[in-house]
């Protein structure tokens, strides 16, 4: 039987034009080294990439490393072609860097080519240069740990706020360990009120104190591993020493029946007690890295750890401006290294290096996606929760989406910012994870970058790749966006063969690697290293409580399951927009649209996109439309019988190519229109509308959404810059501190915010306005703090009920029925379709009264003018005219009908004196 563990790869961290290094040695200018031809840059520099870092190290850092890595590679990140879409996978950036000379990739031979202008596109403009440190230079090396006393971790975080509840000063945080440790000459000078369920402080109180000193464990003195690095070309010290939080392999006979080497799970954080437990059962090494000792963590960075011991930081020096995220990437293959070198030589360890799988989460989760992009060895690529910077991505913003699927009970809202990688690159807390250049795409440059974070999973390929990700209570981490990356990387993996071997989860509870994932991965592992033929999920009794759950609370385990392939363990519940992606793999055809809502009963005209000959589309009551697409657009007008709720399936035909599909989303009038606001949840500065449909008119410059407070027009941005009174989301807008009216935060300062020029793209035609009334007060942030804001006596609830829990994409692997499985014990597994509207507003609502000026609104009782929402599909501007009783509205048109006709009115918002909401919009036609 063949080997089936993988083949021996390099590290993939190739300078094949090294620009400024190969400029300098051989004397050629800046200027003449940015224009010259690629491949004679290549030619002229003769360096290997062993070669590159000695180099490196003998150039002056100051004098032309700050070239980039190729020479076609513009300083000027406007100079680069911006684009709303993902960046093509396949076209070169610089045409002559295609061996064949094409510019396009055509073939899976190819493919190395472009992946290593990727990765050297990557390094450049956003996450710094990963060093070529010699393999043969790490080596693992035990040492004394002393006895230290720790807090208890679960007594005292919270993951829903994602915070430490003690008193400030009290204590010490290890990002890197998620160890907190006590000062234990503390002394509460003042009371520290914590959050229910938490212990609260008291003046005078200590560590000393019983109720507190009940939180410290002592841990033993042990001993533990490091790995020992040595460059001796590198610019700074030529030795560092990287720490472990956990080294353990499996003892045959005590931990399991398998018998070694074995393959190991590097980890960048750590895994749970019985995480690693069921791991070393089931044959499997455990190695954790401390990313604090390889490189330091948060804001104001002072750049130390292991690899700036190397490669001491230098800003803007390409060579040496690697953020946090390349240095525990770095950090993920020395480890490899070091497991190598062991069995190349001692065999002390039993481990083998052509064996590996990296996971972590959250901003670890990130360096896990990274480290098996960027080392070709690392076997398997498992990372949970990467989110911005990880691979959600510059282009694919949720910002305000209000979900209308069947999120988990208690997330039924917006949420008005998701951790896009710009955000991340300018969040003073999370920017040093970047090469300092990456601030050069703020804050409205990002679709000048020449990718997006599809490009860190495709990399990835041909290996096997799993993704865990935050539902709807992660909201922050911009899943969607997360899996829109892994969908466009596919296309990679089908491009070399290895469609199937790549998968995303979306699944809800703790922002962590759960306990109900680690039966995915060691799924994935025993096939990918030949211990099994099958996929094959187990029940792992290590990980599961008496009453089904996981023992760390995420949920019910997964049942057993053996799957096709990995791809076939994909769960997604989310739509994403159909014009992201604008290219397919070589030897398949494309198809786009601009549109991927529609909404029923209301006639529209489809587009697509394709190099096809024709075009199906399946409407959701299984009729198939077909048309042709002359000069590569396909156009299907549907009538108000066509346009159905459910599921739209766009398909190619034709014979030359693979073909392609697509979903677009069939959503009710209600579901359309459904809104809500944002006051509290992870808003920094501001409140936000939101709604089920993205904006079309975002980012227009020729009939942008207006913000008003008290009549007066605010300024606004589609950059979330802090220069503008208000933040243009793609599915709403969010009103910012600086926007508000003066007064005091006490509540006491009422005010009107007004949304106008709304254009849904769920409903094209109709122009849309909400007027909302808001409070000036003191509100929770996301770590419980109270922090100025905005509240509503509406609250952030909904304006209704979806009323199609499961219109949900074909292609996400749950059949109608989610969640699939059950996110909490307790869960019955019910899964209703709908839910029901309860609301006690009873007024009706009629149109009179209209002429090519305007038209009137009448209620059968006094409507409360600050909390109204309105539509119209002929007209783009109104003001209005309230009646003194409020028990009517004049719509006065802001220019006249050229041709007197039917005006269709949406009233999608309003209130009753008694502050009940509307149950759904009501239409009307005047």
């Amino acid at each position: 039987m063949p080997d089936p563990r993988p083949q021996p790869r390099h590290e993939l961290s190739r300078r094949s034009f090294l620009g400024g290094v190969g400029a300098v040695a051989l004397g050629i200018t800046a200027l003449e080294a940015a224009t010259a031809d690629p491949a004679t840059a290549a030619e002229s520099t003769g360096l290997a990439d062993g070669q590159a870092a000695t180099a490196s190290a003998a150039a002056s850092a100051t004098s032309a490393s700050t070239i980039a890595p190729r020479p076609y590679f513009p300083s000027d990140v406007t100079q680069i072609p911006a684009t709303t879409s993902l960046p093509d996978l396949f076209t070169f950036f610089g045409p002559n860097a295609d061996p064949d000379g094409l510019g396009t990739v055509t073939q899976a031979s190819q493919w190395p080519a472009r992946a290593a202008e990727l990765s050297d596109l990557m390094q450049y403009y956003l996450y710094g240069y990963k060093h070529p440190t010699p393999e043969d230079g790490s080596v693992f090396r035990r040492i004394p740990v002393p006895a230290k006393t720790i807090v208890d971790f679960g007594a005292v975080f919270s993951f829903s706020t994602f915070s430490v509840n003690l008193p400030a000063g009290s204590y010490n945080l290890d990002f890197s360990t998620f160890v907190i440790t006590p000062v234990m000459d503390f002394v509460a000078m003042q009371p520290y009120t914590a959050p229910m369920g938490y212990q609260s402080w008291a003046v005078g109180d200590t560590w000393n104190t019983p109720a507190h000193a009940g939180l410290l464990t002592v841990v033993p003195a042990t001993t533990a591993m490091v790995v020992d690095v040595t460059d001796p070309g590198a610019a700074g010290s030529t030795t560092a020493t990287i720490k472990l939080d956990a080294f353990e392999v499996p003892q045959r006979g005590v931990d399991t029946d398998i018998a070694g080497p074995y393959p190991s799970v590097l980890v960048v954080g750590g895994l749970s007690a019985q995480q690693v437990a069921t791991l070393k059962a089931n044959g499997y090494g455990y190695v954790a890295m401390n990313t604090g000792s390889v490189y330091s963590d948060g804001a104001n960075n002072p750049h130390t750890g292991a690899y700036n011991q190397l490669y001491p930081y230098q800003a803007g020096v390409y060579e040496f401006d690697s953020g946090a995220l390349m240095g525990w990437a770095w950090g993920i293959s020395r480890i490899v290294d070091a497991i190598k070198n062991d069995a190349a030589g001692a065999g002390l360890y039993n481990l083998d290096w052509r064996a590996t799988a990296v996971t972590g989460v959250s901003r670890n989760g990130k360096a896990a996606a990274m480290a098996a992009a960027f080392d070709e060895r690392i076997a398997v690529a498992a990372p949970s929760d990467p989110g911005g910077g990880g691979l959600t991505g510059f282009r694919d913003r949720t910002e305000s989406e209000m979900f209308t699927y069947n999120v988990p009970a208690g997330q039924d809202q917006i949420y008005s910012l998701n951790e896009l990688c710009q955000r991340a690159i300018g969040n003073p807390s999370e920017s040093a994870w970047f090469t300092s250049k990456a601030q050069d795409f703020l804050p409205d440059r990002t679709d000048h970058s020449p990718f997006d974070l599809h490009a860190v999973a495709a990399l990835v390929a041909p290996r096997p790749f799993i993704l865990w990700t935050g539902e709807a209570q992660q909201a922050w981490l911009g899943s969607p966006s997360s899996v829109l990356s892994m969908q466009a990387a596919r296309e990679a993996y089908e491009l070399i063969g290895a469609g199937d071997d790549i998968a995303w989860v979306v699944r809800d509870a703790q922002h962590a690697n759960q306990d109900r994932d680690l039966p995915d991965l060691i799924a994935i592992m025993d096939r990918a290293f030949g211990r099994s033929r099958t996929l094959t999920r187990r029940h792992f009794a290590s990980l599961a409580d008496s009453n089904g759950g996981a023992i760390d609370g995420s949920g019910v385990i997964y049942p057993e399951a053996t799957f096709a392939s990995i791809a076939a363990m994909t769960r997604n519940p989310y739509d994403v927009e159909n014009y992201l992606v604008q290219w397919s793999r070589p030897g398949k055809y494309v198809l786009w649209s601009e549109d991927t809502y529609v909404t029923a009963g209301m006639p529209r005209v489809l587009t697509f996109h394709t190099d096809a000959h024709q075009v199906y589309l399946t409407l959701p009551d299984g009729s198939r439309l077909m048309e042709a697409a002359p000069h590569g657009v396909a156009t299907f007008a549907l009538t108000a019988d066509q346009a159905q709720a459910g599921r739209f399936i766009a398909e190619t035909k034709g014979v030359d190519k693979d073909h392609r599909r697509i979903e677009l989303a069939g959503f009710s009038l209600s579901d359309a229109l459904r809104h809500g606001l944002n006051l509290t949840s992870g808003v920094p500065d501001g409140m936000a509308v939101g709604f089920s449909s993205p904006l079309a008119n975002w980012a227009s410059s020729d009939s942008p959404v207006q913000l008003y407070v008290n009549g007066g027009l605010l300024t606004a941005s589609i950059a979330d810059d802090g220069q503008h009174q208000g933040y243009i989301e793609r599915y709403g807008a969010s009103l910012k501190l600086p926007g508000a009216p003066a007064g005091p935060w006490d509540g006491s300062t009422l005010f009107r915010f007004a949304v106008r020029n709304i254009r849904l793209q769920a409903l094209p035609g109709f122009t849309f306005a909400v007027e909302l009334r808001l409070a000036k007060t003191r509100v929770p942030n996301f770590f419980g703090q109270l922090v100025n804001g905005f509240s509503s006596a509406f609250g952030e609830k909904p304006s209704w009920s979806s009323q199609d829990l499961q219109n949900t994409p074909l292609s996400g692997n749950f059949n109608g029925h989610w969640p699939l499985y059950p996110n909490t014990v307790g869960d019955t597994g019910a899964r209703p379709a709908t839910n029901p509207v309860t609301t006690a507003f009873s007024a009706t609502i009629a149109v009179s009264d209209a002429s090519d000026s305007g038209l009137t609104l009448r209620f059968s009782e006094p409507l409360d003018p600050d909390e109204f929402g309105v539509g119209l599909d002929t007209v783009s501007s109104w003001t209005t005219q309230w009646a003194a009783d409020n028990t009517s509205v004049r719509l006065v048109y802001g220019s006249p009908l050229a041709a007197r006709g039917d005006v269709n009115v949406i009233v999608f918002r309003a209130a009753d004196t008694g502050g009940n909401m509307i149950g759904g919009p009501v239409r009307l036609t005047a």
